[in-house]
């Protein structure tokens, strides 16, 4: 027999995205979406990716974004170090469809520069990295 459930017994599920790792929300997200801007983690996580301290370079001067919190910093030369991403060379046109980008000449050579310039990429889930070798240059590894 069928009881009706009395509103004491309704147990509200609540949304604890939020109080996982960055690092794993991140891993997860990148691996759910692949070719991942720091525009779209910049939207997706917030302050994480903009309004922050850190910035990321593959070498001197040759910048990948900027503006990360020490938290999306560590989040991401984590994901890196274990291999699980890694990051591909992009149009900047995928950054301006994400609604931001950097305020700094666009490299033409993965080259050390004497002034800051912007590397546009996207980050992808290390299980593409085979076809990413096949199709377009990969930067697999940290970026110092």
């Amino acid at each position: 027999m069928k009881r009706p459930i009395e509103p004491s017994e309704i147990v509200e599920s609540e949304d604890t995205e939020h109080l996982r790792p960055l690092k794993e929300r991140v891993r997860d997200y990148i691996e759910q979406t692949d070719f991942v801007s720091f525009a779209e983690l910049a939207n997706r996580f917030g302050d994480h990716f903009k309004g922050g301290d850190y910035g990321l370079e593959m070498r001197p001067n040759l910048v990948l974004w900027a503006g990360i919190s020490q938290e999306g910093f560590d989040a991401i030369n984590q994901l890196l170090d274990e291999r699980a991403i890694f990051s591909q060379s992009c149009s900047p046109l995928i950054y301006l469809a994400d609604g931001m980008s950097l305020r700094f000449p666009i490299a033409r050579r993965d080259r050390d520069y004497a002034k800051p310039h912007w590397a546009p990429m996207t980050l992808r889930p290390i299980a593409r990295l085979s076809e990413a070798k096949r199709t377009h240059r990969a930067v697999p590894g940290r970026m110092p």
